[in-house]
């Protein structure tokens, strides 16, 4: 009790108990499994690899409700400052970006695998979370030629049209002044690092051209 310019103050205190929710686990994920070095060939279309993920971490709390209940709730902690990451290879690969919450794979970048760890502490309570992501190259090309997928004869065509050809015929019964020869389709594919028993076909962003045209003429052009 005081007194303050001649009127009684009284001045109160009460204590407040709150209960804060338990931090008890977290997650981290990226927004890609596969990621390609920046400028890589992996990153082009037809193969369409990018060279940054996002990075998400989730934690969970465990807490009560207004009318007592138990109950778990989730928070987002991407970027917050109390975390901390880690990327493993640590030099040359890859960096963050936007505080954390982007991984860029450097151009040149020769690692196969990202690991990204993420810290973050509650008081004593210490989470940790991490993720992987795989990291590919574009290791080889083959051009070849198939059975025109455009050409005439139904379910046989279809089913031939990824048959590699070596050669081609002159159609039967033409007359030789006027010979006319089958038509096979260009196929180009690449092979990425990590998995080289996988082509992707990337013909249809592949520009082809003849180098001999009166022999040999790209029906596209």
């Amino acid at each position: 009790m005081t007194k303050c310019n001649s009127s009684l103050c009284i001045i109160r205190w009460a204590p407040a108990l709150l209960e804060l929710p338990t931090p008890v686990s977290a997650s981290l994920s990226l927004s890609h499994a596969r990621l390609a070095p920046a400028a890589d060939d992996a990153t082009l279309p037809g193969v369409g690899l990018v060279s940054t993920a996002s990075l998400r971490l989730m934690v969970d709390f465990e807490g009560r409700s207004e009318g007592g209940a138990a109950e778990t709730t989730r928070r987002e902690l991407t970027g917050d400052e109390r975390v901390q990451i880690k990327i493993s290879p640590a030099e040359g690969c890859a960096v963050l970006g936007e505080g954390g919450k982007t991984l860029s794979v450097l151009r040149g970048a020769v690692c196969t695998h990202l690991s990204v760890t993420a810290t973050v502490r509650f008081g004593e309570v210490l989470l940790v979370a991490s993720a992987s992501v795989r990291v590919a190259r574009v290791s080889g090309a083959k051009l070849d030629f198939v059975s025109d997928p455009l050409a005439a004869g139904g379910a046989i065509a279809r089913a031939n049209a990824a048959v590699t050809l070596t050669q081609l015929g002159r159609v039967q019964c033409s007359e030789a002044a006027a010979a006319r020869f089958h038509a096979a389709g260009a196929r180009m594919r690449v092979f990425l690092d990590d998995e080289p028993g996988k082509p992707v076909d990337v013909s249809p962003h592949v520009t082809f051209r003849s180098e001999a045209p009166a022999v040999v003429r790209d029906s596209n052009i």
